[in-house]
């Protein structure tokens, strides 16, 4: 069966002050994730325990409000109307070969994006295949202040940048090809807890890197700045 569309769940807890939906590029959309998506997801979220005991993922549905009683805490929820739900996708048609640029594009928006579940639709909106949420960030947010506290706040005007930035990694791609596999080596460190000493590690090597890097000929040399 032909895929039609499908989505790529942002896992972040992020509120967006005057949201409305945004086309990055032609068939890819900024969006919250429509009653039958969300379904899908929640059901994906449920799915992905191992343990007895289901997982508290973050509050997408409500808000929170903590209330201090000398050394303790307790933490009170409030239901939010469903239009107000915090579930954000990129929705992709026909395919999603750009997704993994608009990826990298999301990392530099001042607040990270955490891509999840890929959920796949057929021309009857029925799923056709999907993949499950990635272990490492199952780690991420159901442990931890994730999973009790208030949605991050992020301006619609800086989502809107995912299009400039899309364009600026692909030019990157082609004429700053050492730039480009940083950006990606960043990416990949994402998927290392952030306990390990490799990660530190590894930031040091991209920094390194881009330094020591020796520009080509057909590269500009004055991308970055090479000390001897």
């Amino acid at each position: 069966m032909d895929i039609h569309h499908g989505i790529s769940f942002i896992m972040t807890h992020m509120d967006v002050e005057e949201y409305e939906e945004y086309e990055i590029i032609e068939g890819y959309f900024f969006r919250k994730a429509d009653t039958k998506e969300v379904y899908e997801i929640k059901k994906l979220m449920q799915e992905s325990s191992w343990l007895p005991f289901p997982h508290v993922w973050p509050p997408y549905e409500s808000t929170v409000w903590v209330e201090q009683k000398g050394p303790s805490a307790s933490y009170h929820y409030e239901e939010l109307p469903e239009e107000k739900w915090k579930y954000c996708v990129i929705s992709w048609s026909p395919t999603n070969n750009k997704m993994s640029e608009i990826e990298l594009a999301s990392l530099l928006l001042p607040l990270d994006f955490d891509f999840g579940s890929l959920i796949m639709f057929d021309k009857k909106g029925e799923v056709i295949g999907f993949s499950g949420m990635p272990n490492h960030l199952i780690g991420k947010y159901t442990t931890g202040k994730h999973s009790s506290e208030n949605a991050q706040i992020i301006k619609m005007e800086d989502v809107r940048r995912l299009s400039t930035y899309y364009h600026k990694i692909n030019e990157t791609k082609t004429e700053y090809e050492y730039i480009y596999a940083a950006l990606r080596n960043y990416s990949s460190l994402r998927r290392v807890p952030s306990n390990m000493d490799l990660l530190v590690v590894g930031y040091f090597s991209i920094i390194e890197s881009l330094i020591t890097h020796s520009p080509r000929l057909t590269e500009c040399q004055g991308a970055v700045k090479v000390h001897h």
